[in-house]
């Protein structure tokens, strides 16, 4: 199978690495930007976090209905994808492959598109794959039914009238108070003693105060027990009880995409949650290859990422932004 060589490759369409790819295709540079989903052309904020969700947040608040906040959320999202494919699409010396790339050694990656395979290398490559959600280890949940994380959460067709949610990080009472906005009666299912146990015991008590005066339900010290389905329900089992709910989020902290992009064909590290091993500029335990956002197990944040970039694009011009 031919090779096509590039100078840089950037796996992954998020923030860091679509502005490197823009950047450098404006300086002449050829460059190829992997995206394995067309609907993830700009990245997690754009397309799944921040900006739809805020969207529908908005759209809620007006009092639109659940039909009408979906396409609001289409709108927006479908319009910043467009125009973030379209700012590296129309750059000549950038090539957009839509498939599934994994490296198949430390410098050489495959993208494969259904019965198409091509093999692309570049002495400088860009990991920029994010972070996906991760699935809560309770009994049951590999196999009961109606148990969303917030990527899934966001395109149910129908709106729950009843929501449970597992986890009370930002996330999770995001989408809380979402669905109570829309109507919807929300449970959170917490095993701390007390809701986003990374902040200060003020914005604690001053989220669950908001939450509560939207009529959401907030279980502390929970014990999830397990999960399962009464007929096409999802039910939560805590504390010797009984949950039943039309549906159930899980948002319960997401982790670095790594899992099958071919890692073990490098000598590229990881650490104990398996996010890449990077140094001050971001560089990977294999020199030339860098990575950058959420896969290198640094804060999630779309200004994180912008500013790896910032660092990558110093790190190999000499001249930071």
């Amino acid at each position: 199978m031919n090779t096509k060589q590039y100078d840089i490759i950037v796996l992954g369409f998020g923030k860091a690495g679509k502005t490197l790819a823009a950047k450098f295709g404006s300086m002449g540079k050829s460059v190829a930007m992997i995206e394995e989903n067309p609907l993830m052309y700009g990245g997690t904020c754009i397309n799944i976090a921040c900006i739809p969700t805020k969207t529908m947040i908005i759209a809620a608040s007006k009092g639109l209905s659940y039909d009408q906040v979906l396409n609001q959320r289409e709108v927006v999202t479908s319009r910043l994808r467009n125009k973030n494919f379209g700012m590296l699409d129309t750059n000549e010396h950038v090539d957009v492959y839509t498939g599934h790339g994994a490296f198949i050694s430390n410098k050489e990656i495959a993208v494969t598109a259904g019965e198409d395979k091509i093999i692309l290398s570049a002495d400088t490559i860009v990991i920029n794959t994010g972070a996906v959600a991760i699935k809560p280890n309770i009994s049951g949940i590999d196999t009961a039914t109606g148990f969303y994380n917030s990527t899934e959460i966001q395109q149910l067709p129908t709106q729950p009238s009843t929501l449970g949610v597992i986890g009370a990080g930002p996330i999770g009472l995001e989408f809380a108070s979402l669905y109570a906005k829309l109507g919807a009666k929300v449970t959170i299912f917490n095993i701390e003693s007390s809701i986003l146990k990374r902040e200060e015991p003020i914005v604690q008590e001053l989220a669950t105060e908001y939450l509560t005066e939207q009529g959401i339900t907030i279980l502390n010290n929970v014990t999830l027990e397990s999960v399962s389905n009464d007929g096409d329900k999802p039910v939560i089992t805590a504390n010797n009880q009984n949950y039943t709910f039309d549906a159930v989020l899980y948002a319960t902290g997401r982790k670095a995409n790594t899992a099958n992009i071919g890692l073990e064909h490098t000598d590229i590290a990881t650490n104990e949650r398996g996010a890449i091993v990077v140094n001050d500029t971001c560089e990977s335990s294999v020199p030339g290859v860098y990575a950058v956002g959420d896969v290198n197990g640094g804060p999630q944040f779309t200004y994180i990422s912008l500013d790896d970039f910032r660092i990558v694009f110093g790190a190999l011009t000499g001249n930071s932004q």
